[in-house]
């Protein structure tokens, strides 16, 4: 996730960035100074917060950059606005939708990181372990939803790292040997019984 993490906060700081600097052309004075007076306000109150409940051990600059963020994002919005209407908002709904904890709660609610059942790739054996791989296969072209592609490929790269953490010379030498996602890697693994 920290590479889509980092795609996101480009995006949402490119928006920002784009979205100040035409808020700075087509934005009078008092539309910033009308947000600026709140955002002051929410930036003292966390701060104020963070006084009570970190024993006096106030973080102020993350406050405020978080406050500044927020308040640049509006004004961003409300600049695009100018140009794209109500394609402002459906922008802003994209971001919202797609923020790393956002997409980690989807997630959790739909079951995607959760274990797929069955014993776990620790406590199998390596020739059960190959077995899995094998099976698996099959469950991945049967698998009629992204949610249970993503599970079987999840349980398939446990398999993978299970593996290697046995015998990562002999993995080694099963995928050099042209393996195919389907195939069959117990010749290889030492305690494979193949």
């Amino acid at each position: 996730m920290g590479a889509y993490r980092w795609i996101w906060r480009a995006i949402a700081g490119l928006w920002i960035v784009l979205g100040a600097a035409a808020g700075a052309v087509v934005l009078p004075l008092a539309v910033w100074i009308a947000l600026g007076l709140p955002a002051v306000v929410l930036w003292l109150a966390s701060s104020v917060r963070k006084l009570v409940t970190d024993d006096g051990k106030p973080s102020p600059t993350r406050s405020a950059a978080l406050v500044l963020v927020v308040y640049l994002g509006v004004i961003a919005t409300l600049a695009a606005a100018v140009f794209i209407d109500l394609g402002a908002l459906v922008v802003l709904a994209f971001l919202a939708a797609g923020f790393p904890a956002a997409i980690g709660w989807y997630a959790r609610r739909l079951g995607w990181d959760r274990p797929r059942s069955g014993p776990s790739p620790t406590s199998a054996s390596t020739a059960e372990l190959c077995r899995q791989w094998i099976e698996s296969y099959g469950e991945l072209s049967r698998a009629t939803s992204s949610a249970a592609r993503l599970r079987v490929v999840m349980a398939r790269q446990r398999c993978l790292d299970e593996l290697e953490r046995r015998d990562p010379q002999g993995l080694q030498a099963w995928l050099s040997s042209a393996a195919s996602a389907g195939g069959d890697p117990r010749r290889f693994l030492s305690d494979a019984g193949g």
